[in-house]
C-alpha cells in the first residue's frame, strides 16, 4: 500500500510540474486553461449520468 501511495504522490508532482511548464510556455494562457478543463467537463458529465443523487438530508 505504501508503494502505491508514494507512486500517486510522485505522479501528482509530475502532473503539477507539467501543468506549470505548459502554462509558462504557452502564448495564450486562457485558451490553454480552457483546454485543460475539457477532461474535467467530460468526466463530470459522465459522473452526473451514472452516479445517484445525494440523499435529501445532505442537501441543506
Amino acid at each position: 500500500m505504501a508503494s502505491f501511495v508514494v507512486l500517486l504522490v510522485l505522479l501528482s508532482a509530475l502532473m503539477h510540474a507539467s501543468w506549470n511548464a505548459f502554462l509558462h510556455l504557452s502564448g495564450d494562457r486562457l485558451w490553454l486553461l480552457g483546454m485543460f478543463s475539457v477532461p474535467y467537463i467530460v468526466v463530470s458529465a459522465i459522473a452526473v449520468c451514472v452516479l445517484p443523487l445525494p440523499a435529501q438530508a445532505s442537501w441543506p
